[in-house]
């Protein structure tokens, strides 16, 4: 086993980062090793934490055992209010991107988003123009720009400042989707599937599912 691999792997794992091929190719190729799994998991087993995988096996990532301890708590808060106020425009930009794909491919780690694409499809369709205006007024994408491209331009880089894309070329114009999209998918279904989570499902369920 490549300790040094090894070493950067748990770091990425413990500093909540979501490991995948397209962000950490090194370090997803490593958690694809059975035996290496099973070694960051009996480590972090030690701290009283574990290594979960994304329902599409695209994505690694860090939960608590210990629901009740109080570092868990906060970072299960905390990933609640964070989707609290991103699910909503995201979703939306989910559509929209599906709506732009020339197949109607939904987004997905590993995907290809192409700006020049993109402003294609926006530009030819009055109803895609004004659902990415109105995107735009959401404060998570908020622009100021008058025109499509300033619009998409903005969208796209907030998304890659949110891990939500990779930037393949230096003018931004080529992007991949990264694994984040596979653990959001897995957050809206958990949503889907307790409609009410205030005070019915407890940190136990949440943090086995998300955190």
């Amino acid at each position: 086993m490549d300790s040094q691999l090894f070493s950067r792997t748990v770091q990425a794992l413990l500093s909540d980062k979501i490991i995948c091929h397209e962000t950490l190719p090194g370090e997803f190729a490593f958690m694809q090793s059975e035996p290496n799994m099973r070694e960051v998991g009996d480590y972090l087993l030690r701290i009283e934490r574990a290594v979960r995988v994304t329902s599409d096996g695209k994505g690694y990532y860090c939960v608590y055992l210990d629901a009740d301890e109080t570092e868990a708590k906060r970072a299960i808060r905390g990933v609640f209010r964070l989707f609290a106020g991103e699910i909503e425009p995201l979703v939306r930009w989910m559509r929209l991107a599906r709506d732009c794909h020339p197949t109607g491919r939904p987004i997905e780690a590993g995907v290809l988003v192409k700006e020049s694409e993109l402003l294609g499809f926006i530009e030819s369709s009055p109803e895609l123009n004004q659902a990415l205006e109105d995107l735009t007024r959401h404060k998570l994408f908020k622009s100021t720009a008058t025109d499509g491209k300033g619009r998409i331009s903005q969208v796209l880089n907030k998304l890659e400042e949110l891990g939500y894309l990779i930037k393949l070329d230096s003018s931004g114009s080529l992007y991949h989707a990264t694994g984040r999209w596979s653990y959001l998918y897995d957050v809206l279904s958990f949503i889907r599937a307790h409609e009410r989570l205030d005070g019915e499902i407890g940190d136990q369920q949440i943090q086995g599912t998300l955190v």
